[in-house]
């Protein structure tokens, strides 16, 4: 491939004869032409290398400095590694572009900058004081403070805590508005402040103070934003016992708001409408010890159990339960029973029906059938047996035993 010499400037005579140039660009398109594979519709697209690509023999890609061709059919990884094993050959190498202009610089020092630094266009940052200069022009302009106002500040100003304007020469760019709440507070004594409705301009902060906190003059003042004052709250004590026990309860006395006395009785606590009083057990609650009447069913939830070669019942959450047999069963001893309390069972067929069901008779847990022996389940497809189960404990040992069976529902 030849170079076309342009030049140093336009039309500095420094340069290829405009003849020449053509005739290198023309022996150029040659050489590309002549490295360049053709396909049934004409000559090969370029197309940007990329990765996990399929490249067919022919076809021509841009990469980096080059045009390459095809050699291999491959799947592309890295093109260094493809170039290596032979799979692209250049065709053409692309041309540099000249030099572009220098860009500008943002310089940064302490203090402002001098005019014999920088170029026109360049931007200066004073690291002292957060200001930036530029862009520059023959010389630098004014500079901008950085910072974008914020609360706080501090003051010198010599003054007496007290009520009514006071003036604080303070810092420029805080972000205190007219009619912000500000509090003054005495860097050397925190608790000596006062606080008021501020108006801010420039380097002047004025305070309406309307509360304070101590008394003396002070020039060590720190600035902050103050919270609307509250209501005051109602003067007085509270009266009631002299002494009480850790975690009783206490209950206004008369409705003067004052007087506060113990929660009389012992028992579980109701409120209504606000006022605390004792609960009456068997009508507000249910205890045990004591009949309750019941306005609304009361009933167990009916667990169902998994199904499977053997069958577990933990009866602590499932006093009543069913299962449908899949096939001949076989039913573990139940768990967490409590002797003197009754447990139903039902056993449903299944589509298929004749399914049987044996028990485990021994140990803790285990079910026990007396001289009646074990029930004969329905065998229908579809039907439910219903057996019942008092636990009681014999020789020491609680068991399950059986109490009836109703067949065949359906």
């Amino acid at each position: 491939m030849q170079t076309v010499d342009i030049g140093q400037a336009a039309n500095d005579g420094s340069g290829d004869w405009l003849r020449d140039a053509f005739n290198k660009i023309n022996q150029n398109f040659s050489e590309v032409y002549a490295s360049l594979a053709f396909t049934a519709g004409g000559l090969a697209k370029l197309l940007v290398w990329q990765t996990l690509q399929i490249y067919e023999v022919g076809q021509l890609v841009s990469h980096g400095d080059g045009i390459w061709r095809c050699t291999v059919r491959h799947g592309s990884g890295s093109f260094d590694d493809d170039l290596a094993a032979g799979k692209w050959m250049r065709v053409a190498t692309l041309p540099q572009g000249l030099p572009g202009i220098d860009g500008n610089t943002i310089l940064y020092d302490s203090g402002p900058p001098n005019d014999d630094i920088g170029k026109n266009g360049d931007l200066y940052f004073d690291v002292t004081a957060i200001t930036i200069y530029g862009p520059k022009s023959v010389t630098w302009p004014s500079g901008m403070r950085l910072p974008a106002p914020s609360y706080g500040g501090t003051s010198a100003t010599s003054l007496a805590i007290g009520t009514g304007s006071r003036v604080f020469a303070t810092q420029e760019h805080l972000a205190y508005q007219n009619g912000a709440r500000v509090r003054a507070t005495s860097q050397s004594d925190p608790t000596k402040w006062m606080e008021g409705v501020a108006a801010y301009a420039g380097v002047t902060l004025t305070l309406d103070v309307d509360k304070v906190n101590g008394a003396g003059t002070f020039a060590d003042w720190n600035l902050n934003l103050a919270g609307e004052p509250g209501k005051d709250g109602l003067n007085g004590q509270m009266s009631g016992p002299i002494a009480s026990d850790d975690g009783e309860i206490v209950l206004f006395s008369g409705t003067d708001g004052a007087t506060v006395k113990r929660a009389a009785g012992s028992g579980m606590v109701q409120v209504s409408d606000g006022v605390f009083g004792l609960a009456t057990p068997g009508s507000d609650f249910v205890k045990p010890d004591t009949p309750s009447a019941f306005s609304k069913q009361q009933s167990y939830t009916l667990e169902a159990l998994t199904d499977g070669t053997t069958i577990n019942w933990d009866v602590s959450g499932a006093q009543k339960a069913k299962v449908t047999l899949g096939g001949n069963r076989t039913m573990n001893a139940v768990t967490n029973a409590v002797e003197g309390t009754t447990y139903l069972l039902w056993v449903i067929q299944d589509g298929t029906g004749s399914r049987t069901l044996s028990w485990t008779t021994t140990g803790s847990g285990s079910f026990d059938f007396g001289a009646d022996g074990v029930p004969v389940l329905t065998t229908a497809a579809n039907k439910a047996d219903q057996l019942a189960f008092e636990a009681l404990s014999i020789g020491g040992v609680l068991k399950l035993r059986y109490a009836g069976i109703r067949r065949g529902y359906s």
